[in-house]
């Protein structure tokens, strides 16, 4: 993690760029920097980040003076985490839909929100990340749950982060849960929404 500590000293994208090649993250450095500067900017940030992944090790480390907590739905890659990072605050999550089935779900609020644990559920989130599950292919969970527990559990003031908004699932339950009106931001696919104090 030594590119991102001389990011968070000098706030250089060099290292950044460098950081994201090394590990494989596919958020791209202007996506990366906009989701630290937020981080950085929230004392004892709250972190919630559906999906475990080639990034995780930033969030926890970038998080590192708040409390990070990690979603995944994919059982391998979830032991595979665990096994490396014991002490990480990880959970492995059932979505239980069908992204085909994605226009029926989105009639069905009631039914959207995810089955976590009550400390993940009494938790108002600072900062959320929506990266996971997988969102393509017809059999795939879709992240219909991910971004309609997101809007349920964002703190005031807080800030929601959507990747892959390129798509029709992921823009359309953002603009339905997620609202227009709190956008604040598009970076390529990645949206930015925060949720106000009033």
């Amino acid at each position: 993690m030594r590119w991102f500590l001389l990011w968070e000293k000098t706030g250089k994208l060099k290292y950044l760029k460098r950081l994201r090649i090394i590990i494989g993250i596919q958020l791209s450095v202007k996506q990366l920097e906009a989701i630290l500067t937020q981080i950085k900017q929230k004392t004892e940030c709250k972190l919630l980040v559906f999906g475990l992944g080639n990034d995780s090790l930033l969030w926890v480390t970038a998080n590192r003076a708040g409390q990070t907590v990690l979603l995944e739905e994919h059982q391998v890659w979830f032991n595979e985490f665990k096994s490396r990072y014991p002490e990480w605050s990880a959970y492995r999550v059932s979505y239980e839909t069908k992204l085909r089935d994605w226009k029926i779900w989105l009639n069905k609020p009631d039914k959207l929100t995810l089955d976590l644990n009550p400390e993940i559920l009494q938790t108002h989130w600072d900062i959320i990340l929506v990266d996971a599950p997988i969102g393509y292919g017809d059999d795939a969970p879709g992240r219909m749950k991910s971004i309609y527990t997101a809007s349920q559990l964002i703190n005031q003031g807080g800030d929601i982060f959507v990747h892959d908004c390129e798509r029709e699932v992921e823009r359309v339950y953002c603009d339905t849960f997620l609202l227009p009106k709190n956008l604040v931001k598009e970076i390529t696919n990645l949206r930015h929404y925060r949720f106000s104090d009033s």
